[in-house]
């Protein structure tokens, strides 16, 4: 999760829309059908990388720092955090899962983060 090399990548494909996305299909001249399977693709997608990514160790650790938080945002949260050069995270799982565990500082970073997530995702 900390080392990930294609999150930014990620997060490009997750940060349109909906709505935008079914503008940019119909300016390029997809059925509605066509839309449809492809939103639904992508939810499917969403659904079963980020909640993979929120069911590893890390994740779980993140999940019970900030309860009810979606999969898209714990893993997007954790991402962030680690551009935070204050918190000085460290790169290998089970230091990251025990400063999620121990550090109130860090959970409290993390739930900012994520309701931040929450609300533009």
């Amino acid at each position: 999760v900390t080392d990930c090399g294609v999150w930014q990548e990620m997060r490009l494909v997750h940060i349109i829309s909906e709505k935008d996305l079914r503008m940019v299909t119909k300016g390029l001249q997809h059925s509605d059908s066509r839309i449809e399977a492809l939103l639904e693709d992508l939810r499917g997608y969403t659904s079963e990388m980020f909640c993979g990514i929120k069911n590893t160790t890390v994740g779980r650790a993140a999940a019970d720092c900030a309860p009810d938080r979606s999969c898209l945002a714990i893993a997007f949260g954790l991402s962030e955090l680690l551009g935070h050069a204050d918190l000085q995270l460290p790169a290998a799982a089970h230091n990251m899962r025990l400063r999620l565990r121990k550090d109130s500082a860090l959970c409290a970073r993390l739930r900012e983060v994520t309701d931040r997530l929450e609300s533009e995702l």
